[in-house]
């Protein structure tokens, strides 16, 4: 008989540690994903054409679908305090070179680069949060992470129209991004530590083979992959042009499709912030997923067909609501049975790498339906279809709620 052992308390700083990478997870969408809203500004300065635009908006995910797997493999083998400590250092210089960029070219390189510097914080988050955080708290820490994720997107939707009027143009507001991004580094080389606990090493240790055999090994990966791949084809394509359409096709400023656009992070973050209450009481994961791919395609294609916005507010928070399975989604791989810690890493990056896979194509699919179509509106109604993958990625996989957990209990004893 196996006498099971008490777990070690946490520490308290595991709070400090986290609140650093939060911080940080705030600043980077802020810079990233305000392109959309500075769209108009640069596509006039540097006479850039639809399919151009489509390519300059999936180059904030294109870095991630194309790194993150292979990244996680070879970068989760040093200490993650450092990974994102250089990885934001570099950042803080990228972003100035955008602003100064003299040509379309030199924008998207600088963009590019900066998205594939990032890369590191890919392994470096999971890493970090197997060390500090036991794994009934892991759900809630994923929960706050994408919650505040998008309050990163939509204070850039938000902020980034004044800016641009404030500072005088998007070069400057970009100035003023890389200045944030600067704090942002100094807080973490200042504050952030890495914590290894006894449980931690050894499960680290016990890494034999390559960590990249994770995504061979368990379905569930493929099938949430599956889901965010149509799911972040849709957001991502709107994201960049949903300003442009608005503007165009109902006259609307960018500071009003910019509140829109924020309406939809308002509902994304109190769905990712209840995610965790809603599973547990409803007992279920997969009608948390397969019900808003149901749901998602019917309001993303509402957001397209009215100028009322009050109308468009309800779609936005809704749009966004239903959002509340990305957090399980992101923590299923932390549950998978007998994972290692750089298991975890690689196993998240392949999550991720259909996710920015989804973001890639969602604007360079839009952007080239548009110049082929000269539709916009066509564009974006096609891209509202892809996250109805969603329901069949509910639908296949494996149930692993509270009520699942009991059952296999029971059937134990």
């Amino acid at each position: 008989m196996t006498i099971p052992t008490k777990e070690a308390r946490p520490s308290p700083y595991r709070w400090v540690v986290i609140s650093m990478l939060w911080g940080l997870n705030v600043i980077e969408p802020i810079t990233l994903q305000s392109l959309g809203v500075m769209l108009p500004a640069i596509t006039q300065d540097l006479s850039v054409t639809p399919s151009q635009a489509g390519l300059l908006g999936a180059a904030a995910w294109l870095g991630r679908a194309l790194f993150s797997i292979p990244f996680s493999a070879w970068l989760s083998r040093y200490g993650p305090r450092r990974l994102v400590g250089g990885a934001i250092l570099t950042a803080v210089v990228l972003v100035f070179l955008q602003g100064l960029s003299p040509a379309y070219g030199f924008l998207l390189a600088s963009r590019v680069a900066l998205v594939v510097v990032l890369v590191a914080e890919v392994p470096a988050r999971p890493l970090l949060i197997q060390q500090w955080f036991p794994r009934r708290e892991i759900s809630l820490v994923n929960g706050i992470y994408s919650a505040l994720n998008g309050t990163g997107v939509a204070t850039a939707v938000v902020l980034t129209p004044f800016l641009l009027l404030a500072l005088g143009g998007w070069r400057n507001t970009l100035y003023a991004y890389a200045v944030l991004f600067a704090l942002g580094a100094l807080l973490w080389i200042l504050l952030a530590r890495e914590g290894r606990s006894e449980e931690y090493q050894s499960r680290y240790l016990a890494q034999k083979r390559t960590p990249l055999m994770a995504v061979m090994k368990y379905r569930e990966l493929w099938l949430l992959a599956l889901g965010q791949l149509g799911g972040y084809i849709a957001w991502s394509a709107r994201l960049t042009f949903y300003p442009t359409f608005m503007l165009a096709a109902y006259q609307m400023p960018i500071t009003t499709s910019g509140f829109i656009l924020a309406m939809h992070q308002l509902g994304y973050i109190v769905g990712c912030f209840i995610s965790g209450i809603v599973a547990e009481k409803v007992g279920y994961r997969r009608p948390l997923i397969y019900i808003p791919g149901i749901l998602m395609p019917l309001f993303s294609f509402g957001l397209l067909v009215t100028s009322w916005v009050p109308l468009l507010a309800f779609f936005a928070v809704a749009s966004g609501l239903i959002w509340l399975f990305n957090p399980i989604i992101h923590t299923i791989p932390y549950e998978l049975p007998g994972i290692k810690p750089r298991e975890v890493a690689v196993a998240s990056a392949f999550v991720a790498t259909a996710m920015m896979g989804g973001g890639s194509l969602g604007p360079l699919l839009a952007g080239v339906l548009y110049q082929g179509l000269g539709s916009l509106y066509t564009a974006l109604a096609i891209t509202c279809i892809f996250p109805g993958l969603y329901f069949v990625t509910g639908m296949l996989i494996p149930e692993t709620g509270r009520r699942a957990r009991e059952a296999t209990r029971v059937t134990s004893l």
